[in-house]
């Protein structure tokens, strides 16, 4: 059987997909063969001459929710013009899965983990046998929709094959090489789809799972291998939280830190699960940088709205931390959230002042449908209908008492108005930066030049 897999894109960064990549991984596992179509742009045209080529027995999508718009005329072209079942998955589908009634062009859709479910899927169209029974699937059956029940968490993920990276292009595996060890967030961001899996797999096993150490490295020996004329400069982990179990942190940055050819990396986590412990562990280690979440400087938002419970001088304690052991700093922030105001998106730039990232990150709240804040957007009536597939550059909220020009000339002069007293070189090159991406977000054919310039400020820097 030969499964096409459908990657939308489009105005993000070339990015690795964890699930396209274990999925792939699991199909080829049982002598599948695999192709891939990244779409970085909305011409079906070029999705139809790929399907054209690929000849597919499947084709299966992931999908995340500002991209479910675009998969919905994308499904209606194939089926207008192709005799091959669909199948879609990805977080989207997780939360919604009743968005397959708003298209009869999607065959299936899948819940949860896809890992086992959609490798059945294909052995039984392989094999002739019915597949509308496998659990983590919903299925179109003419007028109805089979409903099947959530099967349980996959408890040891050393069963499963490494991600196959092969299926990308080398720009998307080189230009940021990430890999992910563990599955599962202990926390409740409102803004996050978390507490919706706490309640689809309640009682369906441990949510917060690790590959073994053993497992982990073993990986990573693997990729250098596979690109050892290549070189890696840094590797990122994806993991949402690094650090959330101490066991297995003081476990792999051991064994990590003996393997002298490992590049350095950087890691995700949160300020609570961050001490002086875990930054020597890490620095031993070769981790170079530190993502945290900040999201906004104001606390009362933080909690209420945000549902974080995490102080202001938690994270500065937490920054502080980590520069004391020379671990650089990274940090998120998020605006146009409900209840935001300009009052408090300057607090988050004083914030960010205080605690002087070495990197920052900007991006628009996206009200994800089936996460408490994104269903609380839409009872406010504070979501528009623009569309927007980049949420660095453009927003979808229509906040009062915080216009949409404002959020968006906000989120332009953030990076300069942080740095500006203390770094006035670092905030002008920041600026210049923003701009340029703001305008290329609005006018493709401005992106060559855009290119050419962003290449000579980082010959002048």
């Amino acid at each position: 059987m030969k499964v096409l897999f459908i990657y939308p894109n489009i105005g993000q960064t070339k990015q690795y997909h964890h699930g396209i990549g274990i999925l792939s991984a699991m199909l080829k596992e049982k002598g599948h063969q695999v192709d891939l179509v990244i779409m970085e742009t909305e011409k079906l045209s070029f999705l139809k001459e790929r399907i054209m080529l690929s000849k597919p027995d499947a084709i299966c999508f992931s999908v995340v929710s500002n991209y479910w718009a675009f998969t919905k005329r994308a499904c209606d072209m194939i089926k207008s013009e192709f005799e091959v079942p669909i199948f879609c998955g990805g977080m989207h589908f997780t939360v919604c899965p009743q968005s397959i009634e708003e298209t009869s062009h999607i065959d299936g859709i899948c819940i949860g983990e896809g890992d086992l479910a959609l490798s059945e899927v294909i052995e039984c169209m392989k094999e002739g046998r019915n597949y509308k029974d496998v659990y983590n699937f919903w299925f179109r059956d003419g007028d109805r929709i089979v409903q099947n029940p959530i099967r349980p968490l996959i408890d040891n993920l050393n069963s499963l094959p490494f991600p196959d990276r092969k299926i990308f292009p080398d720009e998307y595996i080189l230009t940021h090489p990430t890999f992910l060890f563990s599955r599962g967030c202990p926390y409740n961001c409102s803004y996050c789809c978390n507490d919706r899996l706490k309640k689809l797999y309640k009682d369906k096993g441990e949510k917060i799972r690790f590959r073994g150490v053993d497992k982990a490295i073993e990986e990573m020996k693997l990729f250098l291998q596979d690109y050892e004329n290549q070189k890696i400069k840094y590797a990122g982990f994806d993991d949402d939280s690094f650090t959330k179990n101490r066991e297995w942190l003081g476990e792999f940055c051991d064994s990590y830190a003996s393997h002298k050819s490992f590049p350095p990396f950087a890691c995700n986590t949160r300020p609570e699960l961050f001490d002086e412990r875990d930054a020597m562990l890490l620095k031993k280690a070769g981790c170079f940088k530190i993502n945290l979440g900040v999201e906004t400087g104001d606390e009362t938002l933080r909690r209420d709205v945000l549902d974080r419970h995490i102080t202001n001088e938690q994270i500065i304690k937490c920054f502080n931390t980590a520069k004391k052991y020379n671990i650089r700093t990274f940090s998120f922030n998020m605006i146009a959230f409900p209840g935001e105001t300009k009052k408090a998106f300057n607090e988050t730039i004083k914030l960010n002042r205080i605690i002087m990232p070495h990197f920052m990150q900007l991006t628009m709240f996206y009200p994800y449908p089936g996460t408490r804040l994104g269903d609380l957007a839409r009872e406010k009536g504070y979501v528009s209908s623009r569309t927007a597939f980049n949420y660095f550059n453009d927003t979808i909220m229509e906040l009062p008492g915080f216009s949409r020009r404002e959020i968006l000339w906000s989120s332009v002069f953030f990076r300069f108005n942080v740095y500006k007293f203390a770094f006035p070189v670092k905030a002008v090159y920041c600026l210049i930066t923003d701009i340029l991406n703001f305008i290329e977000s609005r006018n493709s054919f401005l992106k060559k030049g855009i290119s050419i310039v962003r290449f000579l400020l980082r010959k002048l820097r």
